[in-house]
């Protein structure tokens, strides 16, 4: 299964925890990015070979999640049900 890591921003950060205990229960491998003192480039250059989870108030307003498959990958914004389906098959 692929590593993924979710990088929230700060005003995110609680749907981002409960994005991320979800995916552990459902037995996915990822990590939570709360590093806020570091840049946003800096967190995407940490998370490099894993699945990128951007959370931003779009996302958090619409229960999305917007995927990186690599750090020069074009983002997609998908419904967070929509993310657990494709990842958990």
């Amino acid at each position: 299964m692929a590593s993924f890591v979710i990088i929230p921003f700060k005003n995110t950060l609680a749907y981002a925890d409960n994005i991320y205990v979800q995916l552990l229960d459902l037995g996915f491998v990822v990590e939570l990015d709360d590093s806020f003192d570091e840049s946003l480039n800096k967190r995407f250059k940490n998370a490099a070979g894993k699945i990128i989870i951007v959370i931003g108030e779009e996302e958090m307003k619409n229960n999305t999640v917007c995927v990186r498959i690599d750090t020069s990958g074009e983002p997609q914004t998908v419904s967070l049900n929509n993310f657990i389906q494709t990842y958990l098959d």
